[in-house]
């Protein structure tokens, strides 16, 4: 059975974001598993005095009854709990390195947790958890803001372009995914150059796509914009401003630790400043779903 991840800190966005994974799981069959990262400082912080076995089975369930809490709480995410049975699982560690080691350690279809964003400056420059995940995960990320209408998920889909193979790997898996979900879609090209030559290539693929659309007898619904900006990510959130975007499906390249020290990646920038759901699809995940698409095909 495949898996889906779904980390939570409680925060407003984390719960959002289990109420949309626990529907995705009961749509598709997946098992569930609910984690939570808790830290344990080497003194309590009250007392001064230092943490034991005791004092760690009684912040475990201090959390465990803040999780039956929260589900009671809320009538949605009481039966989806009810309807779908999943595994909470807590952690003492870091967050990030102990969502990428169960990552790492299990083979997971996709992650969804709550975004942030950027709020402060310090978020800006440490960067959310989310966005951290998204950048080095395995499998596709799907972040979910607290404000978030999640009954409104993929109904409008942006794709951005630039062209690539891996842009055109992550249309056709948006195709694959979202095609019994009645979503309309939108492949974006952002025109930094002002020229004519995106509007051809953009015609190309359009060409493509009907032609696939006709070999497959698909009923999905496709449209192709270019839209001149001197940005990428400004020309992206505006034109999801304008067209009631509520999800932006884009694929993460990794990045070389100089180009790390020097700019925010467009993953990043856009889980920050997007008020939308973000999903992030790995490089290696397109190639590697490519390569047993292949293989397939061969056996």
């Amino acid at each position: 059975m495949k898996q889906l991840l779904i980390p939570i800190d409680f925060s407003e966005a984390s719960i959002n974001a289990m109420k949309l994974g626990l529907a995705i799981a009961e749509k598709r069959n997946f098992k569930v598993t609910i984690l939570h990262v808790y830290n344990i400082p080497p003194m309590d912080s009250q007392y001064g005095i230092p943490y034991t076995k005791d004092l760690m089975l009684s912040r475990e369930k201090y959390i465990n009854n803040l999780f039956i809490q929260t589900i009671e709480s809320d009538e949605a995410l009481k039966v989806l709990t009810q309807k779908n049975p999943f595994d909470f699982k807590l952690v003492v560690g870091v967050t990030k390195p102990v969502i990428m080691e169960e990552l790492n350690t299990n083979a997971y279809e996709m992650v969804v947790m709550g975004n942030t964003g950027a709020g402060t400056i310090k978020q800006l420059f440490l960067g959310s958890i989310t966005a951290e995940i998204m950048e080095n995960a395995n499998c596709p990320v799907l972040g979910i803001p607290a404000e978030y209408n999640i009954d409104r998920f993929a109904r409008n889909i942006v794709i951005p372009t630039d062209f690539s193979k891996l842009s055109k790997d992550s249309i056709q898996f948006a195709k694959e995914w979202f095609k019994e979900a009645e979503s309309n879609f939108t492949v974006l090209h952002i025109n930094l150059s002002h020229n004519y030559v995106a509007n051809k290539r953009m015609n190309e693929l359009k060409t493509y796509e009907d032609y696939d659309k006709s070999q497959n007898n698909s009923k999905i619904k496709i449209d192709f914009e270019v839209l001149d900006d001197i940005y990428l990510e400004k020309g992206v959130l505006q034109y999801m401003k304008m067209y009631d975007v509520d999800l932006l499906l884009m694929c993460t390249h990794k990045r070389n630790f100089l180009r790390e020290l020097v700019e925010l990646s467009y993953t990043k920038q856009m889980s920050y400043y997007a008020n939308v759901a973000v999903l992030s699809l790995p490089e290696k995940f397109l190639e590697r779903r490519k390569s047993e698409a292949i293989l397939w095909d061969q056996i």
